[in-house]
C-alpha cells in the first residue's frame, strides 16, 4: 500500500508539470501578498484573517488549474499503461482508487503551501507576527470547499471527456477575474474584501456569516457527490474495474 502510494505521488511530483506549477504558484504569491495584500484589505491588517482569506481567494484559481493538471494524469497515455500493470494486482480496485485520490490530494496540498508558507514568512519578517493560528479558520473555510467542489467536477469532466478537462482550467481562472458578490461566490474574494466594511467596528473578528457557512457546505457536498457518481458509473460502464 504504502509503495504504491508512493508511485502514484511520484507521478505528480517529479515531471515538469508540478516544477512549472510551482513556479507559477510561487510568482503570484509573491505579486499577490506585495501588491494587493500588503495594505490590508477593508480596513484590516494585512496579517488579520480577512486580508490573508483574500490572499488565499485570489491565488484559489492557480491552486485549483493545478488541481486539474493532476486530475488530468489519470486521462494520459502512462495512464492507460498503469492500468495494464494494475488489473493484475492483488489490490482491491476502490482500495487502489482510495490511493490514487490521496496521491492527488498530498500533492494539491503542497502546492496550496507555497502560498500558505510564504504569507507566514512574509507576515513574519515583515511585521513580526506569528501568531497564525487565527490564520487557520479562514484557509480551511477557503480553500477546503472550493477543492471538493472542483475536485469532484473535475472527476465529472474527465469521466466523460477528458479533453473538458483543459477547458475546465480558464473557466476557474475566469471565474477568479469576475466581479461575483453574494454568498454563492465559490472563491470569496468579496467576501473578504468588502464584508468587513459593513461592521460596525475596526478590524473585526473573523466569523462568516450563515449564508455563506451554507453555500460553502453546499459546494463541499455537491463536489463529493458529483466525484461519487461520476466514479460509480465509471465502474459501471467498464464491467467492474474502476476506470477513470
Amino acid at each position: 500500500m504504502i509503495r504504491l502510494f508512493a508511485y502514484e505521488l511520484r507521478r505528480y511530483l517529479f515531471n515538469k508539470f508540478f516544477i512549472g506549477l510551482l513556479l507559477v504558484t510561487s510568482f503570484f504569491s509573491v505579486q499577490i501578498m506585495g501588491g494587493e495584500i500588503i495594505l490590508g484589505v477593508a480596513g484590516t491588517a494585512p496579517f488579520s484573517p480577512w486580508s490573508f482569506g483574500a490572499y488565499l481567494a485570489k491565488m484559489l484559481p492557480f491552486l485549483l488549474v493545478a488541481l486539474l493538471f493532476f486530475l488530468s494524469f489519470l486521462t494520459s497515455e502512462q495512464e492507460k499503461r498503469v492500468h495494464a500493470l494494475t488489473d493484475v494486482t492483488p489490490i482491491h480496485p476502490y482500495r487502489f482508487l482510495f490511493l490514487r485520490y490521496c496521491a492527488i490530494t498530498t500533492a494539491f496540498t503542497l502546492i496550496a503551501l507555497v502560498p500558505v508558507g510564504y504569507a507566514c514568512w512574509f507576515y513574519g519578517f515583515v511585521f513580526q507576527y506569528t501568531v497564525f493560528g487565527s490564520l487557520i479558520l479562514p484557509l480551511f473555510c477557503t480553500v477546503l470547499p472550493a477543492f471538493l467542489f472542483i475536485m469532484g467536477l473535475g472527476t465529472f469532466v474527465g469521466h466523460f471527456n477528458p479533453a473538458l478537462l483543459y477547458g475546465l482550467m480558464p473557466a476557474v481562472l475566469l471565474v477568479g477575474l469576475l466581479p461575483m458578490s453574494g454568498p454563492f461566490d465559490l472563491y470569496g474574494t468579496n467576501l473578504f474584501m468588502s464584508y468587513p466594511l459593513t461592521l460596525e467596528e475596526l478590524d473585526p473578528s473573523f466569523f462568516l456569516p450563515a449564508p455563506v457557512i451554507l453555500w460553502k457546505v453546499g459546494y463541499s457536498l455537491a463536489g463529493i457527490i458529483i466525484g461519487i457518481f461520476a466514479l460509480r458509473r465509471s465502474s459501471r460502464v467498464s464491467g467492474g474495474r474502476l476506470r477513470y
